[in-house]
């Protein structure tokens, strides 16, 4: 992907000229601009994809264009809402925010890209990350590891806190498992999915709303860290409790019960939720089919007894006999 932004800023550079000055410009606009984010053919532009590429706005309208190490003047002009950039008699309109412009079309090269003002708040490349990267920022803490069927391990073989992780907001991130410290790998999200770009650790993870679920390989075995988040985005440090399975399957005020269904039948991950003659809840009861995760979904505010049918399997662990 960089070599792609390169060729094309490139391609620019090679039509930057001498302009004159512009009276429509409002000088306290003046300042060098640098590009926190951009996105080209859907692929969103971060960190090293965006560098050696300024905008230097000076008064009166004049300025100069940095690509790659070379530069080129400009002009540029304003009105209330926009901020036009002339380049060899092309125009590149940017919309204004506060100290930022937004370019939707660099030049017809189907690149949009997001200008700060150096120096200024709107420069931090954190405010203009997707949801799930701002989710992911900071520090996280295990306080719990599984196996890739999500069997308990051993605190013998990988202690529950023996793995930690710091992302940053320039897509840079520090990994600890097992007392070493791995600095500086490069991090990436696709929608709730992320992981470590290039060789040295194999780490992938799984974002939640209650945190994060890390998949690390050692020696061929994967370990599955948990990382709660609290509502305040720090990560917790206490392990979780013993209940936490039945808490998210039953709602934060009834119980759930895990029990062998008197119907059996082979339907695999499927589960059931009967009406109950002799209850007294006046909470109205479901009773059909569905896929495990979709059935945790259906129950999580439900009071009642969670009843698998006999051969139930979810993540390779079997109920039969449970």
């Amino acid at each position: 992907m960089k070599k792609c932004v390169a060729v094309l800023l490139t391609t620019l550079c090679t039509i930057l000229c001498a302009c004159g000055g512009n009276k429509d410009a409002d000088d306290s606009l003046a300042g060098k601009y640098i590009p926190v984010t951009g996105e080209m053919m859907g692929i969103a532009l971060v960190g090293d994809d965006l560098n050696g590429f300024a905008i230097q706005l000076d008064q009166g309208g004049k300025g100069t264009m940095e690509i790659e190490g070379e530069s080129g003047k400009i002009k540029w002009k304003n009105d209330a809402t926009t901020l036009t950039v002339t380049v060899d008699g092309v125009d590149m309109v940017a919309s204004r925010g506060q100290d930022s412009l937004v370019f939707d079309d660099m030049l017809g090269m189907g690149m949009k890209m997001t200008f700060a003002k150096e120096g200024s708040e709107a420069a931090n490349p954190e405010l203009y990350l997707p949801e799930t990267d701002k989710f992911l920022l900071g520090t996280w803490q295990s306080v719990d590891v599984t196996n890739i069927l999500g069997d308990p391990v051993d605190a013998s073989e990988m202690d529950p806190g023996a793995f930690s992780m710091v992302a940053r907001g320039d897509h840079t991130l520090d990994v600890t498992v097992e007392g070493q410290t791995t600095s500086g790998l490069k991090w990436s999200n696709m929608g709730t999915f992320g992981s470590v770009d290039g060789d040295d650790i194999d780490l992938s993870w799984e974002i939640a709303d209650d945190g994060i679920t890390a998949d690390y390989v050692k020696d061929g075995e994967h370990y599955k860290f948990f990382c709660p988040k609290d509502s305040d985005g720090s990560a917790k440090t206490e392990n979780k409790g013993e209940d936490t399975d039945a808490d998210s399957t039953a709602g934060d005020t009834g119980e759930a019960e895990v029990t062998e269904s008197a119907d059996s039948t082979d339907s695999p991950e499927s589960m059931e939720i009967p009406d109950s003659a002799d209850s007294t809840d006046t909470t109205d009861t479901v009773a059909a089919d569905y896929d495990f995760d979709e059935a945790l979904k259906l129950v999580g505010d439900y009071e009642g007894i969670m009843i698998f049918k006999k051969g139930a399997n979810c993540y390779g662990r079997s109920f039969d006999g449970i």
